[in-house]
Parts: C-alpha cells; sequence; structure tokens
C-alpha cells in the first residue's frame, strides 16, 4: 500500500486525503513535501484539481470527446476512503469499510488525549511528532498533524509493527 496520498484541507476547511495521482495517466499533482496551495496541478497535460480532488480545468479540451465532462466524479482525485481528524492528528485508512475509528484506536486515545492535555494544548499535541505510522488488525493508517493552511504530501505504509516516528 506504498501509494503517495496528499492530506490538505479544502477551500471549506474540511480535512482531506487524496491520492496524489492524477485522474488522465496518472502523473503526481503534488510533488512538494509540505507548502500551501490553492490547487494542484498535473505536469503532464496540466490537468488542475481543487483542493477537493475535484477536477477543475483541463486545458485544450477540444482535444477530448466531445462528451467529455470536467464535473464527472470519474475525473477528480480518488479520496482515501475513510479519514478522521482528532486532536489535530489525520487518521486515514484505505479499507472502505472496517472497524470505527474509536475502535480501532481504543486505549491509545486516552493516551492522546492525556499527552494533548499535558502539553498545555488540547487542540493540538505539539509534542508528539509530525507523522506517525500505527498498524490496526492488518489496515494502515496515518496520521500528519495539519494547520488549516498547510498542504503535505505523505505515503501511506504499511508499518511492520505499532511505532512512532521521530519528530521532523
Amino acid at each position: 500500500a506504498n501509494r503517495p496520498v496528499i492530506f490538505c484541507r479544502d477551500r471549506k476547511g474540511e480535512v482531506r486525503a487524496l491520492f496524489n495521482v492524477c485522474r488522465h495517466r496518472g502523473a503526481l499533482v503534488c510533488r512538494e513535501r509540505e507548502g500551501n496551495t490553492r490547487q494542484f496541478y498535473c505536469i503532464y497535460h496540466g490537468w488542475t484539481y481543487h483542493t477537493d480532488g475535484k477536477l477543475q480545468a483541463v486545458p485544450l479540451q477540444h482535444g477530448y470527446p466531445a462528451d467529455f465532462d470536467t464535473k464527472n466524479p470519474n475525473t477528480a482525485m480518488v479520496q482515501v476512503p475513510r479519514v478522521k481528524s482528532y486532536r489535530g492528528f489525520i487518521f486515514v485508512s484505505l479499507a472502505a469499510e472496517g472497524k470505527s475509528f474509536e475502535e480501532h484506536i481504543g486505549y491509545m486515545k486516552t493516551s492522546l488525549d492525556e499527552r494533548c492535555s499535558t502539553t498545555g494544548n488540547r487542540s493540538s499535541p505539539s509534542s508528539i511528532g509530525r507523522r506517525s505510522g500505527i498498524r490496526l488488525d492488518g489496515e494502515s493508517a496515518t496520521a500528519a498533524r495539519t494547520s488549516s493552511s498547510e498542504t503535505a504530501s505523505a505515503s501511506v505504509k504499511r508499518p511492520a509493527a505499532v511505532r512512532r516516528s521521530a519528530p521532523r
């Protein structure tokens, strides 16, 4: 499951996790590790996407079939099936169905709550690393800390065991 993922907030402030792949020819649409953007742009043919993953524009549309529609959901970037934001972390699951976030995180939720409370910042745990990977019942999840204006590119991987990466 080593697939590149973009973590961002759309214009409405909703947390998104999008596969970093253009729907046209599969090129990356975000080549930066982190930063700010209002759109994602594929350098292959210039398809441009909104931060919610919907196709915004296609240059030279006359080169496509007459029934080509940029509003067709099949032209949008693919979203990670399940995304949960909690205490400044983003957790994702590549499985469309399965246990809820609360069932997966279990007793670790209490640990996160305690850690966040001891840092004096109840909304985001500043003393915990920027990214951490967790393996839960064979599903892969990644947590990334983001602010409302931050866009980050990361890979979702299957860790060998439960682990916490060092702060970057």
